[in-house]
């Protein structure tokens, strides 16, 4: 695995691998935090939102 910080982004690069489920929950995860700290919504405000955007996704995870 590598971390690289990169103009104001973080680049994540993992080995093929790693169960693709595991890393879904954790982008989740990671979405649930980059929406509450720009936001004035409650916690669980941000947790509906995603709920609700998960529900309409049709491919969960691209190859």
């Amino acid at each position: 695995m590598t971390i690289v910080n990169k103009n104001n982004k973080i680049i994540i690069t993992l080995d093929k691998g790693v169960d693709m489920d595991s890393i879904q929950k954790f982008i989740d995860y990671l979405t649930l935090k980059e929406i509450a700290s720009k936001s004035k919504a409650k916690l669980t405000d941000a947790v509906k939102l995603i709920r609700e955007i998960k529900k309409k996704r049709k491919v969960r995870v691209i190859y």
